[in-house]
């Protein structure tokens, strides 16, 4: 997806002073004292019986959180209680994460195969890193169509420069997810380092505030669109593109032909200075398609990839309509991928006959 969109041109909050003690059905635990700054997520997390104690009236918030255990939060609240059995307690929520995508792009995704499962047996069990707990939520977000907008400058990220440049999934991810609200700095400075492991009190935080993001999308789904205001621009044709891969023109609008694609996704540009708003209505085809947007402003560079702003989700053969604001941009871009594998390189085919900047 970055490459597409290039193409086209924190600690948790470590807060304290919470007041609210831990609590799961009634109990309190003896190592999560109501000044301790995690109280009230543990709270919450346990009484919605997303996560447990360790035993003993303990929930041991500073012990490094494992794969497992956070997989398993995940699956709890979004996928429901698995069937099955297998050798470990672990073993139906890591199926179930595995088929809804949860653990796409970290070292986990082929821990199905039986190759990879006998290369490190107990790798759901070893503790969970933040680079990788970025991906993962990063991936829910996405399957669950939360706002996954970037973080505009990733340079307060004090680590920045260590992060760029090894894992494009995971820069993606910590950008979300820094600006969501949901994972942030370890110190003043705004260090994130991603190799630190995250502990259970974490993880209980990080869980709250992705569940604040429920019900909240980036853009609905319109019965029609809006009739064109005076001076808007109908695009009917690819010379008005400024880039383009796997585009024809069709009827009154574009259709992503398989065809024309020379990167795996279909995907085009536009120039949008002076514009508020690009509207469109687009059909997915027979695959569920993502819809990725991104702008450029005026102080980017020309290599400089685009901003994401924002995901759509269309169901295979369903027909939608947005409007997105563009103002104060100069290009926006669009990608469209099958929402049903890994990210980057999955075309989906889709048609829009309407599309107007306004």
């Amino acid at each position: 997806m970055k490459k597409q969109l290039a193409a086209l041109t924190l600690s948790l909050a470590l807060t304290a002073g919470l007041c609210v003690p831990a609590r799961a059905t009634g109990q309190t635990f003896s190592d999560v004292p109501a000044s301790h700054w995690a109280s009230s997520y543990i709270a919450e997390m346990t009484e919605a019986g997303i996560m447990t104690g360790v035993g003993g009236g303990k929930f041991a918030p500073e012990q490094p959180i494992s794969y497992a255990e956070f997989f398993t939060m995940l699956v709890r609240r979004y996928y429901g209680a698995p069937s099955g059995t297998g050798s470990t307690w672990w073993e139906p929520y890591l199926t179930s994460a595995l088929e809804h995508r949860v653990l796409f792009n970290t070292d986990l995704e082929s821990y199905n195969l039986e190759y990879y499962r006998e290369q490190d047996p107990d790798l759901p069990a070893k503790p969970l890193n933040r680079g990788e707990m970025a991906i993962i939520l990063h991936n829910v977000m996405r399957n669950q169509e939360m706002p996954v907008k970037e973080l505009y400058d990733p340079s307060i990220i004090a680590d920045w420069d260590s992060i760029y440049g090894h894992d494009a999934h995971m820069e993606d991810a910590i950008r979300v997810c820094y600006e969501q609200g949901i994972l942030g700095g370890v110190d003043s400075a705004g260090t994130f380092y991603a190799e630190g492991l995250m502990t259970r009190a974490q993880a209980a935080a990080a869980m709250s505030r992705l569940i604040g993001l429920e019900g909240k999308t980036f853009a609905r789904p319109l019965a029609a669109l809006p009739p064109a205001p005076e001076g808007a621009v109908h695009v009917t044709q690819t010379s008005q593109l400024l880039t383009k891969d796997g585009m024809e023109a069709w009827q009154s609008g574009l259709h992503g032909n398989p065809d024309l694609v020379a990167h795996g996704n279909a995907s085009f540009g536009l120039p949008s200075k002076g514009f508020q708003t690009v509207s469109f209505t687009i059909k997915a085809g027979d695959k569920d398609t993502r819809v990725i947007y991104g702008v450029s402003y005026p102080e980017d560079g020309y290599t400089d990839p685009m901003h994401q702003m924002g995901e759509i989700l269309v169901r295979a053969g369903e027909t939608h309509s947005y409007v997105l604001d563009c103002s104060g941009t100069t290009a926006i871009g669009f990608s469209f991928e099958r929402a049903d594998i890994a990210q980057g390189g999955n075309f989906a085919e889709f048609w829009m006959p309407e599309i107007w900047l306004s």
